[in-house]
């Protein structure tokens, strides 16, 4: 799966769960703009995907195929220009309770 955090795509908004075309996953834009630090939260629980934006919920939907069961975590800067920074990156993993 992949949060997206891009101001200028209007398809799949910062916040988004891109390309799931399904009920829950394009977030509403955010009123964030370039040169700003965005804090993002996402939370993966099996199918369960959540987003939050600067403390808001952005995103919040189930994928209905589970298409991903476990994968690696990646940062991508996907524009030829452009700039993007990231700080206090924190993992948790969640108990089968949580």
């Amino acid at each position: 799966y992949e949060a997206q955090l891009d101001h200028g795509d209007n398809n799949n908004p910062t916040g988004s769960i891109y390309a799931l075309n399904i009920e829950g996953a394009r977030a509403q834009k955010p009123a964030t703009k370039d040169g700003e630090w965005v804090e993002m939260r996402i939370r993966a629980v099996g199918n369960h995907l959540q987003t939050w934006i600067n403390g808001k919920p952005a995103a919040d939907c189930r994928d209905p195929y589970n298409r991903y069961k476990k994968g690696s975590i990646l940062l991508q800067m996907h524009h030829l220009t452009g700039r993007v920074e990231f700080k206090e990156i924190k993992i948790r993993k969640f108990a089968k309770n949580d």
